[in-house]
């Protein structure tokens, strides 16, 4: 295969002193401060973008060339030999490809956006994300391929002779939209989810809890058998923020939360947030978080918890895969939903997620190859092999869950028929948005404040950040 490597972030220096000369992430962690939100936008289609041609309509065969390609991990690692094998594939298939991968992830995103906006873009980059307003202005300058008839037009007979747009699962597929139309494909999931200690669970006859009172009886189960209910990060205001967003989507509901974060509402004016803060309090009250937490980082928390020194942990589908070498080879993991709050004013199934996607540049030198690698990229059996090898949530029907997250089946399952709320509200993609949000909220957890002062506080700092 001829494909090369390259750094976006040492390899650019160059080009952008020539493009001087001459004049996001999935963008999950955009630097802008734009309104994030956790749905696209239902105004009428755009018409910025020019539409890709779809597979089945070709009036010539595809031709290799070269093609530059975004790629979210390290030269060497599993997941980057997982995207070299889609590489060979398209080398075999069109010969004459020249495949370059160029890293594109947080820290080099900055210096590939600035690529985009002199025109130099990648060909298939990690720039939109549905749910985030924040990558809207790539498609409202014209700088992305509409996709929309490729995905609507295209069969699939990997997936049972479906249009590629009906192989992705629905949950999934506003993610990939703006304005009704498609502007990028996805390529793997992740959720936030309860996990458990299977094996510890099964020895105590616990179930895994469904419901808040079942997660605080659960929580009493445990601590009676000398085990530290919960494993949190204790310095990260984000992973603490997790059991806050959850609350508050059972307690208020995810429309309500973006009325305050990004509106000009007030918490203190739905009594949802207090019942969220008090129920967050209880739990530290109730000594349910792993004893010495505060000092703990995510690695150090997420170990305690495959040590067995706790029996759940709230965290991210990235879990097992992350701590793969960590995990003691008879330790049992399980996933369940976060519990439900009954007496809740939200969406009691609803979940926390994110899709990783990819975007093909309207000024792609090759879109046609472009769309190839895609459709290779998010085939039934690449994606199958992915889900088996590294532990990915496939967004495509039919695909398996990984055998390393029993008990996702269920839990999306259980989400199917509500929306899959951006992580973190979006709040996170606005450093200053996200310390108005989540640093009070660390308060609780150390006690340095009462439910009513983190909901005080959280108005007084997003009042002043509206007037800026």
């Amino acid at each position: 295969m001829k494909s090369k490597w390259r750094n976006g972030i040492g390899s650019f220096l160059l080009a952008s002193v020539l493009i001087v000369a001459g004049c996001g992430s999935n963008n999950n962690s955009a630097n802008s401060t734009s309104p994030s939100s956790t749905s696209p936008s239902s105004t009428s289609p755009s018409s910025t973008s020019s539409e890709s041609p779809s597979a089945d309509a070709k009036a010539k065969p595809v031709q290799g060339g070269p093609l530059e390609v975004g790629v979210l991990w390290p030269e060497g690692s599993d997941n980057f030999v997982a995207a070299q094998r889609v590489g060979d594939s398209l080398t075999t298939e069109f010969p004459g490809t020249d495949l370059t991968f160029t890293f594109s992830n947080t820290k080099a995103r900055p210096q590939l956006e600035l690529r985009w906006k002199n025109d130099d873009p990648l060909d298939v980059d990690n720039i939109f994300n549905g749910a985030n307003k924040s990558s809207y202005h790539w498609v409202d300058e014209g700088k992305l391929k509409k996709l929309t008839d490729t995905l609507k037009n295209t069969t699939r007979p990997d997936y049972d002779g479906k249009s590629w747009e009906e192989s992705i699962l629905p949950i999934f597929r506003p993610f990939t939209q703006y304005k009704g139309d498609y502007y990028s494909v996805p390529d793997q999931a992740v959720v936030i989810g309860l996990w458990y200690n299977k094996k510890m669970f099964d020895e105590f006859g616990l179930a895994p809890p469904t419901t808040w009172d079942e997660f605080l009886k659960v929580s009493e189960a445990l601590k009676a058998k000398q085990v530290d209910p919960i494993a949190v990060a204790g310095t990260s205001p984000l992973y603490m923020g997790m059991w806050w967003d959850y609350l508050l989507q059972r307690e208020v509901g995810t429309q309500g939360v973006m009325d305050v974060a990004f509106g000009d509402k007030k918490a203190a004016d739905n009594p949802g947030f207090l019942k969220a803060a008090q129920k967050l309090q209880q739990l530290v009250d109730n000594g349910n978080f792993l004893k010495g937490f505060e000092g703990l980082d995510f690695t150090a928390a997420q170990t305690e918890f495959f040590r067995g020194k706790t029996g759940m942990i709230l965290m991210g589908s990235w879990l097992v895969g992350e701590m793969k070498q960590s995990i003691p080879a008879d330790f049992q993991v399980g996933i369940t939903s976060f519990p439900a709050v009954p007496e809740g004013q939200g969406d009691q199934k609803g979940m926390f997620g994110t899709v990783f996607q990819w975007s093909i540049a309207e000024k792609s030198k090759n879109p046609d190859l472009a769309v190839e690698y895609l459709r290779t990229l998010t085939s039934k059996q690449e994606q199958t092999q992915r889900a088996h090898d590294l532990g990915f949530i496939s967004p495509y029907a039919g695909v398996p869950t990984p055998d390393s997250i029993p008990g996702l089946d269920g839990v999306l399952k259980n989400a199917e028929n509500s929306p899959l709320t951006l992580n973190y509200y979006g709040i996170n993609t606005d450093k200053q948005r996200s310390d108005s949000w989540y640093l009070p909220v660390s308060k609780l957890y150390f006690k340095q404040a009462t439910p009513e002062e983190v909901i005080k506080e959280i108005d007084d700092n997003l009042a002043r950040l509206r007037q800026k």
